[in-house]
């Protein structure tokens, strides 16, 4: 654990030599009123603020990030757009909401691929988290919203009319899929992430944060949250999700049903009560002009194929469940030995 750590901080350590030679550390006596905005969101947070190295850089565009390579440390890299853009109240929401990222352990490696609908799901999540602990950092929903509505436009005060009250009327009477994200957006929309951090500020978890009492139970909240989640964006990437392990399920036990050379009842009736009447007729039919050889050949492509979509999509959960689905259709047609045909099976042709 020691030499892990070790390592982990080299890379820290290699990280911020990197930010100190393109940007500007923030201090007490070089960006005085910045390092105070971030002393009170350490305190808030309840994190020692010797753990959080902080840099500005040059750059309009409106950027923050957080780095971190082990759950002592991280380092923060923030836009002079950014830091121009916001008031110190709101810059307080954003120093918070990426602090926030290394406090619930969101930057450290999570093993799968960064592009799939699997990952897109729990980076939307864990915005929304982030977004809570902003909200806890600045202490204000009307501060929070205005933070989230300047990074959204890119506009100052001067350009936008910040009337919270009828932002969030917007929010309750819009309908439709399209105002909330897609699938493959790694950040929920300005509307979602605004409908959850109101529904947060009444739990009794944030009134507890702030040193008050009553508020919603913070598991209502939450419920609400994540049906909200599902409704508009992450249950159809689910259902993405649930079809990719179908596929790979449908094809795994049409291996195993022609292993001996033929398709009869009774393998038919194991393959129906996997995956249902409508595939089986699906498979007879793909099955029903071709020789004993193109179908062996035409299973292992769709076999491939399965597992390629089915990685692709969701990397994680087909490590977790690929020998599940292998174990259950060796069960269900009484081939204890298929895992290691299978592996014959799809490497056959190489």
């Amino acid at each position: 654990m020691t030499a892990r750590f070790e390592l982990d901080r080299k890379r820290t350590d290699k990280i911020s030599h990197y930010f100190a030679q393109t940007g500007l550390r923030i201090s007490a006596s070089l960006t005085p009123e910045i390092f105070d905005v971030l002393q009170t969101v350490c305190g808030r947070l309840n994190i020692d603020s010797e753990s959080v190295g902080a840099y500005a850089y040059s750059d309009p565009g409106i950027q923050a990030g957080c780095f971190a390579g082990n759950n002592k440390e991280c380092v923060i890299r923030v836009s002079s757009g950014l830091i121009n853009l916001m008031s110190d109240d709101e810059l307080c929401f954003v120093l918070g909401h990426e602090i926030a990222h290394f406090l619930l352990g969101h930057n450290l490696p999570q093993g799968h691929h960064n592009l799939s609908t699997e990952h897109f799901i729990q980076s939307r999540c864990q915005e929304i988290s982030a977004d809570r602990l902003g909200l806890v950092a600045c202490q204000s929903l009307e501060i929070a919203i205005r933070s989230l509505m300047k990074t959204t436009s890119g506009l100052n005060d001067d350009l936008l009319r910040f009337d919270v009250g009828s932002f969030l009327d917007q929010m309750r009477s819009q309908r439709g899929e399209r105002v909330y994200a897609d699938e493959g957006d790694s950040h929920p929309s300005l509307v979602m992430r605004c409908r959850a951090l109101l529904w947060f500020s009444m739990s009794d978890a944030y009134f507890e944060s702030i040193g008050n009492s009553g508020g919603e139970s913070f598991e209502k909240i939450d419920k609400r949250i994540t049906k909200d989640l599902e409704k508009y964006v992450d249950g159809p990437a689910r259902e993405k999700i649930a079809e990719a392990r179908q596929g790979i399920t449908i094809w795994l036990a049409a291996c195993a049903s022609i292993r001996d050379g033929a398709f009869d009842k009774k393998e038919q009736k194991i393959f129906r009560d996997l995956v249902g009447e409508k595939f089986l007729q699906k498979l007879l039919q793909f099955y029903s002009s071709c020789n004993q050889n193109e179908v062996k050949n035409m299973t292992r492509e769709r076999i491939l194929d399965a597992m390629s979509l089915y990685q692709q999509i969701a990397p994680k959960e087909f490590s977790e469940s690929f020998g599940e689905i292998q174990s259950q259709i060796a069960a269900k047609f009484k081939q204890p030995d298929f895992s290691s045909f299978l592996s014959e099976f799809i490497n056959a042709d190489k």
